[in-house]
């Protein structure tokens, strides 16, 4: 039952830092899926995955930015491709 708390206390609060952001123009930088760019994202691994050679994989922590600036680099796994079999 704490633990649930807890749960939902951290997820209102960063629902709660979101909306700030959003209201002060900062935004998340697309995660996986999307094209990797090396203006907003830090590559840290390149891995094996369905995702089209060169996207973002997998998100390891997020970015964020301030119209064009960079305030953090999200930290990605890119794809190099599906894994052959």
């Amino acid at each position: 039952e704490n633990a649930k708390n807890l749960l939902e206390g951290i997820e209102l609060t960063q629902k709660e830092l979101m909306s700030v952001f959003a209201r002060h123009g900062i935004k998340v930088v697309p995660g996986k899926g999307s094209k990797f760019d090396p203006n907003v994202h830090q590559a840290v691994a390149q891995i094996p995955s369905e995702e089209a050679k060169g996207d973002v994989a997998e998100l390891l922590q997020t970015g964020f930015t301030l119209g064009d600036r960079t305030l953090r680099a999200a930290m990605v796994a890119v794809s190099n491709g599906p894994e052959k079999s």
